[in-house]
């Protein structure tokens, strides 16, 4: 003797009840985390305004920019690139290590949130008459070009 029995449904009342037995498998009770947006910062800099960027004061302590330090300590900051804007092909081996040492690489050190883009267009074979120095500008993200 065989039973057969027939379910009766309808498959219009079948979707909103699968809905339903999905919905309940979800918690609320789970926290919501807050998202913080990420954001990069491009600071554009000329060879005549490199003291925006941080002064060296009389007895050779380096102070930086009040705006620079406010967006390492903003945490919705994720990078703050330092973009050479300009011409720079004034610069002589002497210049690029000047910038080097008294600009460049104090920022850099200053926050790990503060890295380099963008080219720097030296004078005509300055550069390789740099090479640590250049060679230390690549490294943090910049080009160097000529």
């Amino acid at each position: 003797m065989k039973l057969k029995q027939i379910i009766p449904y309808k498959l219009k009342r079948l979707l909103p009840i699968l809905g339903l037995a999905g919905a309940s498998l979800v918690t609320s009770c789970e926290k919501e985390e807050d998202i913080i947006p990420y954001k990069d910062i491009e600071i554009k800099f000329f060879p005549t305004s490199l003291d925006l960027l941080c002064a060296k004061s009389s007895n050779g302590t380096i102070h930086i920019n009040p705006a620079i330090q406010y967006y390492v300590a903003d945490p919705a900051t994720k990078t703050i690139y330092l973009v050479p804007d300009y011409i720079w092909e004034r610069y002589k081996a002497e210049d690029i290590t000047k910038l080097r040492k008294e600009v460049l690489e104090p920022m850099i050190t200053y926050s790990p949130k503060i890295r380099g883009k963008g080219n720097f267009d030296f004078g005509y074979e300055q550069a390789s008459k740099a090479p640590a120095d250049s060679l230390w500008l690549v490294q943090q993200g910049w080009t160097v070009q000529r």
